[in-house]
């Protein structure tokens, strides 16, 4: 497989070709079911360093835990939501947790992710 070449144009105005950050590499992505956090978290670890976008679902994180990506995986920036939001502002929470999805970036891309 032949690497893809990735730019980011610049944001100032000028032309795109001036200030262009070009990345030639192959990127890696996942997509992965997790059925909770705590048991998907062994294969997410497995993987992570070898992904360099991991997108995962039904993680069942309320709001206030989705820090926790980017505390279990420091190498990767979190961007999710929670489905349970609705859920815990109506009170405790009973049966059983669903949805919720994130997305695992690897550090190295923010500088040319928007």
């Amino acid at each position: 497989m032949q690497p893809q070449q990735y730019t980011k144009g610049s944001q100032s105005g000028s032309s795109d070709n001036e200030h262009a950050a070009v990345i030639n590499r192959s990127l890696t992505l996942m997509s992965y079911n997790v059925h909770g956090l705590y048991q998907g978290r062994p294969t997410m670890e497995q993987f992570i360093s070898t992904v360099d976008i991991f997108m995962l679902q039904e993680h069942w994180q309320t709001p206030a835990n989705m820090c926790k990506f980017s505390r279990l995986f420091p190498s990767h920036c979190a961007f999710g939501i929670s489905a349970l939001a609705e859920r815990v502002e109506a009170g405790p929470l009973t049966g059983r947790p669903y949805g919720s999805v994130v997305t695992l970036l690897c550090n190295e891309l923010l500088s040319i992710s928007e």
